[in-house]
């Protein structure tokens, strides 16, 4: 009897998880650590916790200092690998009455939001010239990840700069849009912008989407913002 020949499925099913998978994993399990870490205790017996997973929760409440509960947070990402998430995630969702999806994209800003803080205070420390331009280097390395005109609209309502310079930013992005969505719209954008580099912008246009498609960093789709911004005159 000839064996049925391996499908790639197969194959794939076969391969370890890759170190990327596993490290996000294992945040992903100590950022749920740390939202049960913030419930009332009545809500842990509530979810079916083990009797280990609840005594390190109790734990972390009692620990003060910074470095113990960061340890003590990373144990408890070590237990919840023993621990069905799903029930957890779905009754969390219920409680705050918000899918999983809406939950998954607050984190997400909660994690961007302390990176940027941690590494901003960290720039603030440095005195040395050399040090404080490396950290800069980094920051701007995390700002790839980050939308910025969200950004620059609440540093100009900060700096009391005019509305119409916001408004300018959301021309700006309703432009980028408009690329990436309507075939025509270079065609108007160049008619509009004659000076526009219009083999830059295709590339990008053709790069943005294709990032957009393979659920990659919209790295491109950024540097279309800032192209923009270059073309469209500010008032």
């Amino acid at each position: 009897m000839m064996n049925k020949p391996e499908t790639s499925e197969d194959l794939e099913q076969e391969l370890p998880p890759s170190k990327t998978k596993v490290k996000k994993q294992m945040h992903d399990l100590r950022d749920l650590g740390k939202q049960l870490t913030e419930l009332p205790k009545d809500k842990w017996r509530a979810l079916g916790l083990p009797e280990n997973l609840l005594e390190a929760l109790a734990e972390y409440k009692r620990i003060t200092k910074f470095g113990a509960q960061k340890r003590q947070l990373q144990y408890i990402g070590k237990l919840m690998r023993e621990v069905e998430t799903a029930p957890i995630l779905a009754k969390l969702d219920a409680w705050n009455g918000t899918s999983r999806e809406h939950t998954a994209w607050l984190h997400q800003v909660e994690q961007w939001r302390d990176r940027l803080l941690e590494d901003g205070a960290e720039y603030k420390r440095i005195t040395k010239f050399g040090a404080q331009k490396r950290q800069l280097q980094y920051i701007g390395k995390l700002m790839r990840e980050v939308e910025t005109a969200p950004i620059l609209a609440k540093l100009d309502a900060w700096n009391g700069t005019s509305r119409e310079h916001t408004a300018w930013l959301h021309q700006v992005e309703q432009w980028r849009d408009r690329l990436l969505e309507d075939g025509d719209a270079l065609t108007e954008l160049l008619a509009n912008y004659p000076l526009a580099d219009a083999q830059r912008l295709r590339a990008l246009i053709r790069n943005a989407l294709k990032e957009k498609e393979l659920e990659k960093p919209p790295k491109s789709y950024r540097e279309i913002f800032q192209l923009l911004r270059e073309i469209i005159p500010a008032p």
